[in-house]
C-alpha cells in the first residue's frame, strides 16, 4: 500500500472515517470460467496441522447482503471443507452471524460470495472493526485511493472485480455441524463448536487462477487480527492520556490477548487510566502493559526490562471474572469469563528520573 509502518494506524483510521464507495462494473476477469457441479477437494485447500479436524481455507472473504438492510459486510472466517460441495465456518457473533440469525428468523438461505487472491488493503479493511451500518469494502475502496471496483454475481451479492477466485452459494438455514479442532492464533487448540453450513453452488476463476490462504498462528494472522484494534486502542486511550505514542498487540498474545501501549505520562495514574481505556477498546484483551515513550514497545526484551524495573507494588491491577476471549485456551468454559491483567510499567513522577535511567557504557 505505499505506507510507512509508522503510518499505517492514521492511514487506517482516515480510511474509516471517510469510507467511499466502490464503482460498480459489469463484467470481471473472474466471471470468465465458471464450474457449476464444484468439487472443492480438487482445490488447493490444506491440511495445516495433524490435530485440525481436517482442510480449512483461511482467507476466504466471506461477502453477505442482510436481509434486513442493502448493507454488504465483508469479513474472513477459517473454513472446514466437509463434503465436495460444503464447508462449515467459525462464526462469532458479530455482522455476518447477524445476517444469518435475520435470514433464518424469516426461515431463508443467506446468499453468499466467498473470494480468493484479493489485494491485501480489501484483506485488512474486511479485518478491521467497524459498526454494522458501514460496508467494509468502502473503507478499502479509500485504503486502494478509490480504485476498488466491485461485479455483482448472479445471487445479487457484490464481489471485488480483481478477485482470482469466487465461490457462490448460501448459508444453508438451520443446519449446524461439528467445527474443529484447529490451530487458532494463540497455537493452541481452539474448540469444537456447531457451527453453520455453508453450500457452494458454482466457482467462477480467472484462466490461471490462483488460490491464496492465511497461515494460522504467524506473522501475517497476527497483523489481521491487531492491526484495526491497534488503531482502535489508541483512540480510546487517547481520551484519557494527553499524548500516545503508540500501540502493539505482540505476537506473544496472538495479535489479540496482549496490548503493549506507550505513553506520556503527565500526571500520576494516566498509566493506570491507559489501561481501562485499552480493556474498554478491546473486550478481548487479558494482558494491558503500559510503558513510557522511552521504551521500544516492538522490542520484548525493553519491554520485559521497563515491567522490571519500573513496576512497584501498586503497579498491579488484576480483575477478576471478566468477559474472557474465546481464543483464550485459559478461558472457564462454565462462565465464559477469565482474569485480565494490567501492568502500570511507568515511571513513577514521584522517584528521580535517574533512578530509572538504564545506563549505557560511554563511547
Amino acid at each position: 500500500m505505499n505506507i510507512d509502518e509508522d503510518k499505517l494506524h492514521e492511514f487506517l483510521g482516515n480510511a474509516l472515517r471517510s469510507p467511499v464507495e466502490p464503482e460498480i462494473v459489469q463484467t470481471a476477469e473472474f466471471l470468465k470460467n465458471v464450474d457449476d457441479n464444484p468439487d472443492l477437494n480438487k482445490h488447493p485447500i490444506p491440511k495445516f496441522f495433524a490435530e485440525d479436524a481436517g482442510n480449512y481455507y483461511t482467507s476466504g472473504l466471506i461477502i453477505t447482503k442482510a436481509l434486513d438492510t442493502d448493507v454488504h459486510n465483508s469479513s474472513i472466517h477459517r473454513q472446514l471443507i466437509i463434503s465436495k460441495n460444503e464447508t462449515t465456518a467459525r462464526i462469532v457473533p458479530r455482522h455476518l452471524f447477524h445476517n444469518i440469525s435475520v435470514a433464518e428468523s424469516r426461515d431463508e438461505d443467506l446468499p453468499i460470495a466467498i473470494a480468493f487472491g484479493l489485494h491485501p488493503a480489501v484483506i485488512l479493511a474486511a479485518s478491521t472493526p467497524t459498526e454494522i451500518t458501514l460496508d467494509e469494502m468502502y473503507v478499502a475502496n479509500t485504503l486502494l485511493n478509490h480504485r476498488l471496483k466491485r461485479v455483482r454475481m448472479p445471487n445479487g451479492i457484490l464481489v471485488p472485480a480483481h478477485a482470482e477466485i469466487v465461490y457462490e452459494g448460501v448459508v444453508v438455514k438451520n443446519r449446524r455441524v461439528t467445527e474443529g479442532p484447529f490451530v487458532d492464533v494463540t497455537g493452541t487448540l481452539d474448540k469444537v463448536r456447531e457451527e453453520p453450513v455453508i453450500r457452494i453452488d458454482r466457482v467462477y476463476y480467472r484462466d490461471n487462477a490462483y488460490h491464496s490462504t492465511i497461515l494460522p498462528s504467524r506473522v501475517e494472522h497476527f497483523i489481521l487480527m491487531g492491526l484495526g484494534r491497534e488503531g482502535q486502542i489508541k483512540n480510546f486511550v487517547a481520551n484519557v492520556v494527553p499524548r500516545v505514542k503508540d500501540v502493539y498487540l505482540p505476537p506473544s498474545g496472538g495479535g489479540w490477548l496482549h496490548a503493549i501501549v506507550s505513553v506520556k505520562k503527565q500526571t500520576e495514574g494516566d498509566g493506570k487510566n491507559a489501561i481501562m481505556a485499552a480493556f474498554a477498546a478491546h473486550a478481548s484483551l487479558k494482558w494491558v502493559t503500559v510503558v513510557d515513550e522511552d521504551i521500544d514497545i516492538h522490542d520484548a526484551e525493553n519491554v520485559n526490562w521497563a515491567t522490571i524495573t519500573r513496576v512497584g507494588e501498586d503497579d498491579i491491577i488484576i480483575i477478576k471474572k471478566a468477559r474472557g476471549s474465546s481464543l483464550d485456551p485459559a478461558m472457564n468454559e462454565e462462565s465464559k469469563t477469565n482474569v485480565k491483567i494490567g501492568i502500570d510499567a511507568t515511571k513513577s513522577l514521584y522517584r528521580p528520573v535517574d533512578s530509572y535511567r538504564k545506563i549505557e557504557i560511554p563511547k
